[in-house]
């Protein structure tokens, strides 16, 4: 992986303290041509009432998609909820595609949704075989609320938070329809380090699950660890990304998960630096990047650190300095998933009006950073769209749009970001 320092003002003005945004960008190399690392793949389907017809028939499409894709390095295990738990299959290596195949074909909608119940015992059959030689992950799919076992959030999150911990096992979430508790599952996929999918209508599953398991066949890098160590006299503001971080005796740790072939991965935070009596360059912190490489043979802990400098300079040529537009165009994009936020608290309380007004308001930021740029053009663009649909009717399937638009802009998965829209685009308008 390479790793890229930028600061959206490197040139500060002497005696003058100064804010600025801080962008660690990392870039995955392209997969070489290896064997790649087997999976160990837990699928957790919920099968309630609400689940029937065309949902059930794209899902298990989905799974079937899945199997195909597998093969005997792969082990694969699969469990069914409603109010009772149901394991298909064991985590066995994939050798019988054809009999799973079948055993799907007899999945069918019936009643309520145990997703603890499910989830723990999906874990269970990942955590029997789990090691640092496959990749653990399990798919939770619901279209509903954890109304039976374990229903308290907290206590949900916390189950990913102890798979990851003492397993290793990652957690995609997937919701589908109108009706799952989309807080629920982002906050899941965030503690789990996994992704997060609104499935809108039934077409998209198959899609979906096909993106999940080619980002999981060309996984590069793992425990991807950023280390920021400010010096003494500089402090850190904030964190506007939403990566899980802890404290150190010299620094903070952010986790940022795994990363495959090709992807970018992002962590911007708010440095504030003192104003510098004297010209010249001044280091202000360090970021240490630590990961586990899967490209050959042996997994190899790799680490690379990178100092942040200013340039302290007189005023006038400080005023006259341009932003780093890349640094700009993630801070514009974390602008966005506040006011996201912001606006789903405000229309939760009914306030329509103000949710609109929380968007629009977004725009016009966006629209004054300094910078041209085409991202945060589309990004207007999907701010004003969706302040459109906030009303009384249509907020239900909005929000869950703009939840997870948010939660893909907070951990700065833009490739995520921009495959979802796109299928958003190509679909009619939900069917449920």
């Amino acid at each position: 992986m390479k790793m890229k320092c930028l600061l959206d003002y490197e040139l500060v003005a002497t005696g003058q303290d100064r804010e600025v945004n801080l962008l660690v960008n990392l870039e995955a190399s392209a997969m070489e041509e290896r064997e790649r690392k087997p999976l160990n793949l837990g699928l957790v389907i919920d099968r309630s009432g609400s689940m029937q017809g065309e949902k059930m028939e794209r899902t298990r499409e989905a799974i079937k998609q899945v199997i195909r894709h597998l093969d005997a390095r792969d082990r694969l295990s699969l469990v069914i909820f409603d109010s009772e738990v149901t394991t298909i299959r064991e985590a066995i290596p994939v050798t019988d595609r054809a009999e799973l195949i079948h055993q799907v074909d007899r999945i069918h909608a019936r009643s309520m949704t145990n997703l603890s119940g499910g989830w723990l015992k999906g874990i269970e059959h990942v955590a029997a075989h789990a090691g640092s030689e496959s990749i653990n992950r399990i798919m939770l799919l619901t279209d509903g609320l954890a109304n039976q076992g374990i229903t308290d959030p907290g206590a949900l999150v916390a189950i990913g938070e102890d798979a990851l911990e003492r397993h290793g096992i990652v957690t995609t979430t997937l919701g589908f329809g109108a009706d799952f508790a989309e807080d629920l599952l982002t906050d899941i996929a965030r503690a789990s380090r996994g992704n997060f999918y609104y499935i809108e209508t039934a077409d998209m599953a198959p899609e979906i699950f096909r993106e999940e398991l080619g980002d999981l066949q060309q996984l590069i890098a793992q425990n991807i660890e950023i280390t920021l160590r400010v010096r003494d006299d500089v402090n850190l503001v904030s964190q506007w990304s939403m990566h899980p971080s802890d404290r150190m005796a010299d620094g903070v740790r952010y986790q940022l998960g795994d990363a495959y072939s090709g992807e970018s991965k992002k962590l911007l935070v708010a440095l504030s630096v003192p104003g510098y009596p004297d010209p010249g360059s001044v280091v202000i912190a360090d970021a240490e990047l630590r990961f586990s490489d899967l490209q050959g043979d042996v997994i190899q802990p790799r680490s690379i650190t990178q100092e942040v400098t200013v340039d302290v300079t007189d005023a006038s040529a400080a005023r006259r300095a341009e932003p780093q537009a890349d640094v700009v165009r993630e801070l514009g994009m974390q602008i966005s998933a506040r006011a996201r936020q912001r606006a789903i608290q405000e229309a939760d309380r009914g306030d329509y009006a103000r949710a609109r007004d929380t968007l629009l308001v977004a725009v016009h930021k966006l629209g004054s950073l300094g910078i041209s740029d085409p991202v945060l053009e589309e990004e207007r663009q999907q701010l004003e769209a969706q302040a459109g649909r906030v009303t009384e009717p249509r907020y239900r399937a909005t929000r869950k749009e703009m939840s997870g638009d948010a939660h893909q802009i907070w951990l700065c998965k833009n490739e995520k970001l921009a495959h979802s829209r796109a299928r958003r685009a190509r679909q009619d308008p939900p069917i449920f």
